[in-house]
Order: structure tokens, then sequence, then C-alpha cells
């Protein structure tokens, strides 16, 4: 709340002061402390602070988010009305806390009348001994406070798409459906040509279980009078959440270890039209396989990178309604094609390759 009051306060001084204060971001902030922090000549200042003992780093935190949101406000059209009060997260910058690990952390909280030393203990995931955590933020989402730290971590290789295709380097495309086999992982040479398929299985299973926890969801609402809220309610769409969760880090993690197996070092994801994002995947429902492949394509960028891998995010147009073999329009019959050539196969696997060879054409290979 604390926090809050601070980040509120230099947000109202920042937009009614933002005429004086184009500047970089670091000098804005610095102009924010001399209009409200008596300094060591203990002059007064125009708008003192109402608060006291607030910590320098607490401030700094409070002070870069209102800037951040002062300039987002003022950068859109159509907010045409300040934030009239925050709920944002706290980040605990240094000298805010210490002594974090796995199992705890001590953070420096404010308890109404001084600031104290609070000892946390901790649960969920581990750190790597090859990661440096950086500074943690503390999030509440209704009645449970979770810690999330940043970590820092050296990758193997940080070479550009651009030098890895350039050095004849393994790519793989990836196309995402709305089956079992929710996802059809190519790897290709530089030159276009396929080298190994891997069918992602697991889309029937994943929506059949999210189909039983919204059918015992309903019941559950009927219940309860239509309520979409409340404790009882509450627990099933955490049980969907999770299984969001769980699923989208599982098949992003069989992705990124089939490239790894087979020295891919590009991971091409395709991007969609506008409209096929509103219509076809708002079709298949928010707990569908498809509708899945938001959350695993997020996972892929950090997961890839953290093991070596590029990935980059080429435009889909096309990739579906054309032979991988002789380039002519397909005709589709369930998951299957067939060209005016005679050509046929999967075309969830026809339109990867087409998506993987438009990703190399980009870069200016001459491909198969």
């Amino acid at each position: 709340m604390l926090y809050n009051e601070v980040l509120q306060f230099y947000y109202e001084l920042y937009l009614n002061q933002q005429a004086q204060l184009n500047a970089g971001s670091q000098q804005v902030m610095r102009s924010l402390e001399q209009l409200t922090i008596v300094g060591r000549d203990k002059k007064e200042v125009p708008f003192p602070l109402p608060w006291k003992k607030i910590p320098l780093y607490f401030r700094r935190a409070a002070i870069n988010a209102a800037i951040a949101a002062g300039k987002s406000y003022l950068a859109r059209d159509r907010q045409w009305k300040q934030t009239e009060k925050f709920t944002a997260s706290v980040t605990f910058y240094k000298g805010m806390y210490k002594r974090l690990n796995e199992k705890s952390v001590e953070l420096k909280v404010w308890d109404g009348e001084a600031w104290r030393w609070l000892h946390c203990r901790l649960s969920g995931n581990t750190f790597s001994p090859t990661e440096e955590c950086l500074s943690p933020s503390v999030i509440l989402k209704g009645e449970q406070v979770e810690l999330h730290v940043p970590v820092r971590e050296e990758v193997p290789d940080g070479r550009k798409a651009k030098e890895r295709i350039a050095d004849g380097e393994n790519i793989a495309a990836v196309q995402f459906t709305n089956r079992d086999r929710l996802a059809v992982l190519c790897v290709m040479d530089s030159e276009g040509e396929q080298k190994t398929v891997r069918f992602i299985k697991g889309g029937a299973e994943y929506a059949h279980l999210c189909r039983k926890v919204q059918e015992t969801l309903e019941r559950s609402q009927k219940a309860t009078g239509n309520q979409t809220g409340g404790r009882s309610n509450q627990k099933y769409w955490m049980k969907l959440k999770y299984l969001n969760e769980y699923y989208s880090h599982k098949f992003s993690r069989e992705i990124v270890e089939y490239c790894v197996e087979h020295q891919a070092s590009v991971l091409v994801l395709p991007v969609y039209s506008e409209d096929y994002s509103k219509y076809v995947m708002k079709a298949s429902g928010n707990w569908s396989a498809l509708h899945l492949s938001n959350q695993i394509r997020e996972k892929l960028k950090y997961k890839a990178w953290k093991a070596g891998i590029v990935v980059l995010e080429t435009d889909a147009a096309g990739v579906s309604s054309q032979c991988a073999v002789c380039g002519k329009q397909i005709r589709k019959k369930d998951a299957e094609f067939v060209c005016p050539e005679g050509h046929s196969g999967n075309r969830y696997l026809n339109a990867a390759i087409n998506l993987g060879r438009k990703c190399l054409k980009s870069f200016g290979k001459q491909v198969g």
C-alpha cells in the first residue's frame, strides 16, 4: 500500500511537471527527487514527500514505475483519464532484501510504524547454479503472495540468426494445430531440405483434462447461482491455469530438446494474420490445443535462448496453401493435402517446411 501511494504521488507530480522534465529517465528521476527530497543544503523543496524515512531504492523503484506509467498515459490517445489508484508490484532493489536463497529471503518492509526486516519462507522453483539472481518483486495474487526473481545466465551461443544461417547450420520450423499432434517440428538444413520431423503429441489429453474441469466448474456455478467468482469456483479456475502452465512447459521443453538433439540453432515460429488470431483462435476456445500454442510460444522464446537457440518469427501467410515440392495450390482434406502434380502428405508438415524455407529466403538463401 505504501509503495503504491508513493508511486501515485510521483505519477501525479510527473504529469504536472512533465513540460519541464523532457529528458532521459535517469535525469527525470533526479529532477523529481530534487523537487521532493531535501538535500544536504537543507533548502526547502516545492513538493515535499508526505512520508518520512522512505528508503532510497524503495523510493526510486516507485519513481521509475511512475515515470513509465506517466509516459504511457501521455502516449495513449484513447486514455483520457489518469490512473486514480495503482496496484503495482514492489521491486526490492539493493538494501531492501538480503540472504535470498531457495528456501527463504529477508525483506525490508513497512509495518505502519517502522521499517523492519521480515524473514519469509519460500517454496516453488529452484535456482540453477549458473544463474545470477537479480532484484526480486513481491506480487499479490488475491490471498497468495509470490516472489518473482529474475535471473541472468550466460548462454552457450550468442551469435545472431544471420551468422548461424550463413554458417550453414540447421534450422527448425514449427506449425501449430488443434489436434492431438498439436505441433509439427521440421528440422531442415541451410538449403531448406528436410532432415527429420517430430510430431508433438498430447493436444487431445490437454483438451480432455481442461474439458473435465470446465464441466465441474459449470456444475459448481449452477449450484452457486451462476456466480463466476467466489472461493468455491476459484479452485477450478486455478486448475485450468495449472494445466495450461504444465502442458505449455512440457511441450515447449520437448521442442527445445529435439532442436538440441538434431543441432538446429535457429527455431522459426509462425506469425499469423489478424483475422486468423481473431476468428480461428477464438473459435478453437480458450482451453484448446491451438490456443495453448500462445503459451508454448512464450516459453519457447526463453527456453530456446537458454539452450543457445535463436527464435525467429516469420509471417505464415501462404505457407498452408502451397505445395512444398512444386509450389502449386493444394487441396486440404482433414490433416492431409493433395496438389495438382500428385504430391500429397501431412498438410501441417507441408506448412512447416514452407515456413522454414520462407525464413531462409528472407536471409537471401537459395532454397529448393
